[in-house]
């Protein structure tokens, strides 16, 4: 599977809130770090999204630009996070890294403007 997939399936899963398949697109060494959260491992990483889905009743996820070079592929997307009737919009730019075997190793998240 190419790694743009790769990332799309990632993507949707998070939209999805869907931990099994994250946990299975992750590598035992998963590493991840926004504006707010840095979690190293699989279980730190998939309780980290895990807090997030708790606290948003909807995620919607929008890819805006997708490049991929070597094992690295950069997406700029739009996530819009509902909680209490409220939504709130944010512009980010993830740079997620892959091993040799199509897992995720690391994801950065960078909050745009």
């Amino acid at each position: 599977m190419e790694l743009k997939e790769i990332t799309t399936r990632y993507l949707t899963a998070f939209e999805s809130k869907k931990l099994d398949i994250l946990e299975s697109l992750f590598s035992d060494k998963i590493s991840l770090r926004d504006w707010e959260v840095s979690a190293k491992g699989k279980e730190k990483v998939l309780s980290a999204n895990s807090k997030i889905f708790d606290e948003f009743e909807d995620i919607k996820i929008k890819i805006l630009n997708m490049v991929s070079e070597g094992n690295t592929v950069v997406a700029e997307i739009n996530i819009q996070l509902s909680k209490n009737d409220k939504i709130l919009s944010l512009l980010v730019v993830d740079v997620i890294e892959y091993d040799n075997n199509g897992s995720i190793i690391s994801i950065r998240a960078y909050l745009g403007n």
